[in-house]
């Protein structure tokens, strides 16, 4: 008998198995990174040897962290690993049948290449009429549950299992960067999910730029996520998702010029606990500071304030990584158009690693609050966000109430945060109990009982209407809490076309009758540093619309209101906020934006084979 013709054809045939149930969960070509983490296959070594440490088993997992992997241990996946046994002892079984079993004697005798103390070993522990599948095949086909190692002697296998084997042996145990496979990753509001198959947090630019060299390699679809509180599908990708966690660190802060130099990963919270100790503070900020700075930039994330643009405004210079490994800083001096790209690019250029950014000494605020009708606001639009330097309003609907927020700089001064314990339980049982738990168990009950929405907006509007004079940090009053999980919707108006919006936008209330409270409605001047800043060339009124998801639980009640909000913004030449979800297309934003072919042009140039973009950007470009 040919032993060794046998023995290449059963890796063969192996290997075609171990392609075929990679290829199960993708139908990328690049499958060594789309294997499920619970499969665990075993690799026959060129040598066979008999003895109790000669078999060598491989577990399909990419995450050097762990030691041992335990699956999640829930229907899903015990119904998926279930699946996955099936299928393999299938395999196993055609193998057995197509080679029998061979006895002992006969397959070491022509071996030249077991030693003679195996052989003398195998003999003791295998009878002369015992089959080899009773020791070596429970060897070689061992449990999948404690398996380690890549053995880096696989020879026989085709190229794509050495392939395999290289960049799993030695890439990923690499400790310059933490992986992971098939894990599902969801934004703040889950809302939206991915599994991607490979998932990369670099620590050092080498790492970052082997991991790129990899994915040009592979010719995967890659997307770097932040702190994922976008509601949008934006830094998703089933592919690759890289996270620049450890890239947080501020590495300047000039004082004389007023600039700070921060890598991508630093949060807008670090800033905010950082700045102030040097007099500094960022110059607007948004509702949220659990983001990091290159996801604001990338969004064009804003506040509110008519003589104030969003933080992409601020940026000075930016430091990417393009796909090819290749490390620059861009300068609006450099090349204007490419800067005005950058500025807001939605991660389609590259991997963003630094940023230079314009910030401003520090002020504090002094807030006025107080209830205004919703007629009278837009009967007096104009005087309200020019009376202050941030004014925004929080809308009611199917009411005529909303609560005006005045926002005016002024100088740092002492200010006590010194409070009685009667202070602190009044604030815990009217902020906690009343404004957040008790707000979502009614909003629970609305799912099932939509009518029940105008009385809960009414009780909120008389509740948060009450006029309150606060001075604090800035960073303190910009902020604010945003309640539980939401679907959200925001769109960037015109402002000399923001009453005629919002008041159509009243009227279709008449027909959607269980719309959420608050719409937020903000302000920002027109911008000239980003072509995708929803405010570039025009003074805008930024309209946010939010569906609660109490307690997690997803519903489509929203969404006919949501289409009928977008097409009236859309109606009245609106833009929507690139971190949330929207239904254009690129015909769309060709005629929103005057400089998108330029744009596109310029991305391009960066991404030839479109590795950035996702299934959510691949209807935009």
């Amino acid at each position: 008998m040919d032993w060794s013709k046998k023995k290449t054809d059963l890796l063969n045939i192996l290997g075609s198995r171990f392609r075929s149930l990679s290829l199960h969960r993708s139908k990328n070509r690049s499958s060594y990174l789309a294997v499920d983490p619970h499969i665990r296959i075993p690799i026959i070594l060129n040598t066979v040897n008999v003895t109790q440490s000669s078999t060598q088993t491989i577990p399909i997992n990419v995450n050097n962290n762990a030691e041992h992997i335990k699956a999640p241990d829930n229907a899903r996946h015990r119904s998926r690993r279930r699946k996955h046994q099936q299928r393999f002892s299938k395999c196993l079984a055609e193998l057995t049948e197509k080679y029998p079993p061979i006895p002992a004697h006969e397959y070491l005798k022509d071996d030249k290449s077991i030693n003679e103390d195996s052989k003398k070993s195998c003999y003791s522990s295998i009878s002369t009429n015992s089959e080899i599948t009773s020791c070596i095949w429970s060897k070689l086909l061992e449990s999948r549950e404690d398996l380690f190692k890549l053995n880096k002697t696989l020879e026989d296998l085709d190229k794509r299992l050495e392939r395999l084997s290289s960049n799993m042996c030695s890439k990923y145990n690499s400790t310059e960067t933490n992986r992971n496979n098939m894990t599902e990753y969801w934004n703040w509001a889950r809302t939206f999910h991915c599994r991607p198959r490979l998932y990369a947090e670099p620590k050092s630019i080498d790492s970052l730029r082997s991991l790129l060299a990899e994915i040009n390699q592979t010719k995967s679809k890659v997307r770097v996520i932040g702190c994922a509180h976008s509601p949008s599908s934006l830094a998703m990708s089933n592919e690759v998702l890289i996270s620049m966690k450890y890239f947080d660190n501020i590495l300047e802060i000039n004082e004389k010029d007023m600039q700070i130099h921060c890598e991508s990963g630093v949060l807008i919270r670090t800033l905010n606990e950082t700045l102030p100790q040097h007099n500094l503070c960022l110059p607007v900020q948004g509702s949220v500071n659990y983001l990091t700075l290159a996801g604001v930039i990338s969004t064009a994330t804003h506040g509110s304030g008519i003589q104030y643009g969003s933080i992409s405004s601020y940026v000075r210079s930016i430091t990417l990584m393009k796909l090819n490994g290749d490390l620059q800083e861009y300068r609006l001096e450099d090349d204007e158009d490419l800067f005005r790209c950058l500025t807001c690019a939605l991660g389609t250029f590259g991997i963003i690693v630094s940023v230079r950014l314009q910030v401003c000494p520090l002020f504090y605020m002094e807030l006025n609050q107080y209830s205004l009708g919703f007629h009278s606001l837009l009967n007096t639009l104009p005087s309200h966000y020019s009376s202050s330097d941030h004014f925004r309003y929080m809308w009611y609907p199917h009411t005529n109430s909303g609560v005006a927020y005045h926002l005016t700089r002024i100088n740092p001064q002492p200010i006590s945060h010194k409070t009685s314990i009667f202070s602190r339980i009044f604030a815990w049982f009217r902020y906690s109990l009343i404004g957040h738990h008790f707000c979502e168990f009614l909003f629970y009950l609305s799912l099932y009982m939509p009518s029940l929405v105008r009385p809960i907006n009414t009780f909120y509007a008389k509740l948060d209407g009450k006029s309150q004079h606060k001075i604090d940090r800035c960073d303190k009053l910009f902020n604010f809490d945003c309640l539980f999980r939401q679907y959200a919707s925001e769109w960037a108006v015109p402002l000399d076309q923001a009453v005629s919006c919002l008041t159509e936008l009243q009227q279709s209330m008449e027909v959607h009758r269980s719309v959420h409270f608050p719409i937020e409605i903000r302000f920002s001047k027109a911008e000239d540093l980003s072509f995708l800043s929803p405010a570039y060339g025009r003074q805008t009124c930024w309209i946010n619309t939010v569906a609660y998801r109490p307690y997690g639980v997803d519903h489509s009640l929203h969404r006919a209101f949501f289409q009928a909000f977008e097409k009236i913004c859309l109606k009245h030449n609106g833009r929507p906020h690139w971190a949330k979800e929207h239904p254009l297309k690129r015909e769309d934003f060709v005629r929103l934006y005057p400089h998108w072919n330029l744009f596109q042009k310029k991305r391009q140039e960066f991404d030839q084979n479109n590795l950035l973009i996702n299934d959510c950007l691949q209807n935009i470009f």
